[in-house]
């Protein structure tokens, strides 16, 4: 096939591969060639793309001759009768045209009447049919057996297809819906959607169906279906309308079960709210380079950064122990050597200002590329407990004391004054007095000291 024509959109599920296309059109008696308007000012610019093994039969040349044409040249006939002006339009205005009688004849060879159908494609093209008369019968017993070879096709295809009349009744359903919807394909044809499904959402499928069916757009909706065991889904419709051989409007729909996902996204939306509510950082990080891929809102308000800074930083901007990009490289390897490890670190704000964490680094592999999970605790506050707690068992133990001057040994092993010592261990604060036994040892034998113990 030509390479304008290498996928074509169906409206059943994205493209279809031209070379299925391929295969049916060598496989049918119809002649069909595909011509290009390659300049869209000029009728006479059509030049064949395509061509099929039975348009070369009536031609009389090999298909390859015949590629590159302009189709005044092949049929001058055509050109007479103003088809070929005609057939540029189909491309111009996207709509086709059919022609009863066309009569075509070549040297040595007796003229034959066609009719002649043509129709739209896409990327400036448009596709000519020309059918033999005299055969129709058996042409059309062809097209039944490409019918058939369709609905086997349509079988194998695992989403739910389905096509409507104008009238929006089934006319065709593959397999797949019918097991989804739950109901024998003999009980669905010819039925609508208000025969098996609740009120309300008959209507919103009524309702896309006249959308598509009045704009000739591609609709993709998001509804609701209930099957037979009263079990209700969530799917995507996505639906199209086309012409069917007799030119009637025929749509055709795929639907694509989203159920779980959408309970998937719901339980993810609320992990990730409970990981949002946690005084923990979490972050996702790659383990190439250390940069930030996610991370909860908790790890930017602790840091001062916005997401979108963050976005742009590495583990090296915040954590001060972390020397380059050789440490980092073997910490990687630690965690993805264990699977997960517990580290002591420092973090640094935008202020500048630090402050102590635990991290807590796991390694995983999700669809193939690695990744760091990290779990940040702010431990400054348990480590300030942690030192006063050691602090009070060191009060509470024993203390050596000279038993002399009262200096205590600390534990560097240099004396200290006892004043001294309790205030670099607790909050208490020392004022200094004399006692009575002592200020009579000092000044008992002077006489103001005297004087003063008479009053």
């Amino acid at each position: 096939m030509h390479k304008n024509l290498k996928g074509v959109k169906t409206g059943v599920g994205g493209e279809v591969p031209a070379g299925l296309y391929g295969i049916v059109c060598k496989a049918s008696g119809i002649a069909l060639y595909v011509y290009k308007l390659e300049d869209p000012r000029d009728n006479a610019s059509l030049r064949l793309i395509v061509v099929n093994p039975a348009g070369a039969a009536i031609v009389g040349l090999k298909a390859a001759a015949m590629k590159g044409r302009f189709m005044q040249d092949l049929f001058p006939d055509m050109a007479r009768r103003g088809l070929v002006d005609k057939c540029a339009d189909v491309v111009r205005k996207r709509r086709g045209f059919r022609t009863a009688e066309f009569f075509y004849e070549r040297k040595g060879w007796p003229g034959i009447w066609y009719s002649v159908k043509t129709f739209p494609l896409p990327g400036d093209c448009m596709g000519v049919l020309l059918e033999d008369i005299i055969r129709f019968k058996k042409n059309e017993a062809r097209l039944s057996l490409a019918a058939r070879h369709l609905e086997s096709i349509i079988n194998t295809i695992g989403s739910p297809i389905f096509i409507k009349d104008r009238k929006h009744r089934w006319i065709i359903l593959n397999d797949a819906l019918c097991n989804f919807m739950g109901h024998p394909r003999s009980s669905l044809i010819g039925k609508s959607d208000y025969d098996f499904f609740p009120k309300n959402e008959a209507d919103v499928f009524w309702e896309k169906d006249e959308l598509v069916f009045k704009t000739r757009k591609k609709n993709v909706n998001e509804e609701l279906l209930t099957d037979a065991t009263g079990q209700v889904h969530t799917i995507l419709t996505t639906k199209r309308v086309f012409k069917d051989a007799n030119s009637n409007d025929i749509l055709v729909g795929v639907i694509h079960d989203v159920t779980e996902i959408k309970k998937a996204n719901a339980s993810l939306k609320l992990f990730r709210t409970l990981l949002e509510r946690s005084n923990d950082a979490f972050y996702i990080v790659d383990p190439k380079d250390g940069s930030f891929l996610d991370f909860t809102r908790t790890a930017c308000r602790r840091l001062g950064y916005t997401r979108k800074t963050m976005l742009c930083m590495r583990v090296s901007d915040i954590e001060t122990k972390l020397k380059d990009k050789k440490e980092w490289d073997a910490i990687v390897k630690k965690v993805a050597a264990k699977g997960s490890m517990l580290f002591i670190g420092e973090h640094k704000r935008r202020d500048g200002s630090v402050f102590s964490v635990e991290v807590n680094l796991t390694f995983t592999k999700v669809g193939g590329r690695e990744f760091l999970l990290a779990a940040a605790r702010d431990i400054s506050e348990r480590l300030k407990l942690e030192d006063a707690t050691r602090e009070l068992k060191t009060l509470q133990g024993l203390v050596p004391i000279c038993a002399r001057c009262k200096n205590i040994r600390n534990d560097k092993g240099y004396w200290e004054q006892v004043e001294t010592y309790i205030e670099k261990r607790s909050d208490a604060r020392f004022t200094h007095g004399i006692c009575e036994k002592c200020s009579k040892e000092l000044y008992g034998k002077e006489d103001w000291f005297k004087s003063s113990r008479k009053k």
